[in-house]
């Protein structure tokens, strides 16, 4: 019997789906958590003043109207420097003339502009992508290695005074134990400044074996020095962050405040431009972006580094 159709003439074409799928990066939680706290309107270099009490400032009277300064207002400095970093990007857009874009480009044989909904979702992976670089450096940059700055924790290596606690690799049998041993050596000034401004940072590794080591445990004893609100976890009031940048055997103590991220405009994170050359060179486009960025930590004292 005939058929009635005869399809032997044409071929099965996969769909497209409209939207792009992009690679999962970090975004920016440590910056828009406020868990640095933020410098702006650093070109190069700045002096961090410093303000100390040396002395007790209280004395016993023995109403002999004698005079006896004990304590002193100590001043002193700390210079902090930002790194200048670029965003450079270039391409041809006639090269999209030869894949199944083409439909996607404006009409004519003038080719300066991308294909729809490609520029727009560029910028956001570019974006992301900055984000996620300046994430992990903010605690895991170092300034040997190309394109990087010192991040909190090369600094609080390199500093004298940091309280400092030899480490080993955070697992779920021992998570628990270590970061007992970070709480304690926090200083008392420091968790009299209040619960909420001080943050005990640890690897997204060491986050998850937490969570596992918490929902493992017979101990209830154990389990009632953590809470867990709204997917926080905090330990004796303490938030525990998990941060890109700190590796599996490190932890960061510190009042937010005290870690400081130095920039220039902070609006420079987000302005990154694409565009294309003037003619003649219409055919070709751009993405360009510039920001200033560097780390310090005002009291390394006050700061305590597992490692």
């Amino acid at each position: 019997m005939a058929e009635m159709y005869d399809i032997t003439g044409i071929s099965y074409q996969a769909s497209r789906q409209p939207e792009w799928f992009t690679k999962a990066l970090f975004t920016g939680k440590i910056v828009e958590g406020n868990y640095v706290r933020i410098l702006p309107n650093v070109k190069k270099s700045t002096y961090l003043n410093m303000l100390d009490l040396d002395g007790n400032v209280l004395q016993k009277s023995n109403h002999d109207c004698g005079w006896n300064p004990t304590a002193a207002l100590k001043l002193s400095e700390q210079l902090a420097t930002v790194t200048d970093y670029k965003i450079q990007l270039e391409d041809c857009i006639e090269k999209f003339e030869s894949t199944w874009l083409v439909e996607r480009m404006k009409a004519g044989a003038n080719v300066d502009e991308l294909p729809a909904t490609l520029g727009e979702a560029s910028l956001d992976i570019v974006g992301k992508s900055v984000n996620a670089d300046i994430e992990r450096m903010l605690f895991g940059g170092d300034a040997t290695k190309d394109n990087e700055f010192d991040g909190i924790v090369k600094v609080l290596s390199g500093a004298t005074d940091t309280i400092k606690i030899s480490g080993s690799t955070l697992t779920k049998a021992n998570i628990i134990n270590e970061l007992e041993k970070v709480f304690t050596a926090i200083p008392e000034a420091v968790l009299q400044q209040g619960e909420d401004k001080v943050k005990i940072f640890v690897s997204y590794n060491s986050y998850r074996a937490l969570k596992m080591a918490l929902a493992n445990v017979d101990s209830q004893v154990i389990a009632a020095a953590f809470t867990v609100d709204g997917g926080v976890i905090r330990y004796l009031g303490i938030e525990v962050v998990p941060a890109v940048g700190i590796t599996n055997n490190q932890m960061v103590a510190s009042n937010t405040e005290n870690l400081i991220m130095l920039t220039d405009l902070v609006s420079d994170f987000s302005q990154i431009e694409l565009g294309t050359f003037p003619k003649p060179n219409e055919n070709r486009l751009w993405v360009k972006g510039a920001l200033k960025i560097g780390v310090a930590v005002a009291y390394p004292s006050e700061t305590v580094l597992y490692a």
